[in-house]
């Protein structure tokens, strides 16, 4: 799970997308569940990555039971429809290029070295 919000939606499902190593995605989505925090502790669980924002930006949600987790599997679908951010194909692949226009240092490694990171282009 990533903590942003849903104006950085795009660029934390495209960087999550390539440092997953797929192929420059189709449209998609990401599920708001903040209001996780209410039945969990969030803790933080940075990863070591390619992308400092969604390496930093990455958590967890813990719950105290089974039960607990299960209540908020339950609520979150029986909301899902509210809780779809959609990240459409055309905006991520808009992101990727501004970051390579920009010579983002991180996405120019990306599409240099990772299998598939040319296709990213």
């Amino acid at each position: 799970m990533y903590e942003g919000t849903p104006g950085e939606a795009t660029p934390i499902f495209a960087e999550h997308a390539a440092a997953a190593g797929m192929d420059p995605p189709r449209d998609g989505a990401l599920l708001d569940v903040d209001d996780g925090r209410e039945s969990a502790m969030v803790r933080p669980d940075p990863r070591d990555g390619r992308f400092a924002r969604t390496d930093g930006a990455h958590v967890e949600l813990v719950f105290r039971s089974a039960g607990e987790v299960l209540a908020f599997v339950e609520g979150v679908h029986r909301s899902l429809a509210v809780r779809l951010v959609p990240v459409p194909r055309d905006a991520v692949m808009a992101y990727v290029r501004a970051r390579l226009d920009a010579h983002d240092p991180e996405w120019t490694a990306f599409v240099a070295d990772a299998p598939k990171g040319e296709r990213w282009r």
